[in-house]
């Protein structure tokens, strides 16, 4: 995480042509300012890049933000930092495919969201799409353990919101657990039990209590799908390779992955 955020902001200084002109010499100096006037600093640095991509000063302030939260000892992960960048999809998206890509001042930036882009795969997210967020209270990393007759619908590919649908519109359902790379959806009338060892391509989605309705789910078929009924154990041991395929990718990515995230500052720093 420091990295590739250290990253943003060394090609941010390298690039800026606007910085050292508006901050004095104490200003740039001084490092007692709060979070929110470090960040309104660094937005101000521009270059072709910028031009290029419009909202690149956006994504490089959240950047900055996650760094200084980060050394400020809170617990910053990965999938924080993935859906966060999610929020800057347009920029992302132009520096990636856009504009950027062949923007010369761009490649440094765009060679440390490649790294990210990798890394962010691994814990279900693709920061080349928008973020799209549930209604519901939200436990990342995790999911339901399937139990004898709580499953009341499954589908796939589905999208979150539809997934939410689902479970609003079924008087039983009590939440739903969401894998966000196969858009895999399952609503549940209970999930008693829970684990957070299948990845974080997993959420699990409460429904609040102030939408149950006090009539009985009796009109609502459990377990249902448009094509076939449910296997429980199918649906676990789905749940097992994906997770077992994610893990066994990480393991022997991360070190590639990583390097070349030093390789993308270290030419930064040469340039």
């Amino acid at each position: 995480l420091r990295l590739v955020c250290l990253s943003f902001l060394i090609w941010s200084d390298a690039h800026g042509q606007e910085v050292n002109d508006t901050l004095s010499v104490n200003d740039v100096n001084d490092t007692t300012g709060s979070p929110s006037e470090i960040v309104s600093t660094t937005t101000l640095a521009r270059s072709a890049c910028h031009v290029a991509c419009d909202g690149l000063s956006a994504l490089q302030a959240t950047m900055t933000d996650l760094k200084t939260r980060d050394a400020e000892g809170e617990d910053v992960t990965l999938l924080d930092q993935c859906m966060a960048v999610q929020r800057h999809v347009e920029a992302v998206q132009c520096l990636l495919q856009g504009p950027g890509k062949v923007e010369d001042s761009c490649i440094s930036v765009s060679t440390s969201l490649e790294v990210l882009k990798a890394n962010c795969v691994m814990v279900g997210r693709d920061i080349l799409t928008p973020l799209i967020e549930s209604t519901y209270p939200a436990t990342r990393c995790t999911l339901c353990e399937v139990a004898s007759g709580q499953i009341r619908h499954v589908s796939v590919p589905e999208g979150l919101l539809q997934c939410e649908m689902f479970c609003s519109q079924d008087v039983g359902c009590r939440g739903f657990d969401f894998d966000t790379l196969r858009g895999f959806c399952r609503t549940w009338s209970a999930c008693t039990s829970r684990s957070n060892t299948y990845g974080c391509q997993w959420t699990v989605y409460d429904r609040p209590a102030w939408q149950y309705q006090t009539l009985a789910p009796s009109t609502t078929q459990q377990a249902t799908n448009e094509t076939e009924p449910i296997d429980t154990f199918d649906t676990k041991r789905q749940a097992i390779a994906v997770s077992a395929a994610l893990l066994h990718r990480i393991h022997f990515a991360a070190f590639a992955l990583w390097q070349g995230v030093l390789l993308a500052l270290l030419g930064t720093l040469s340039g």
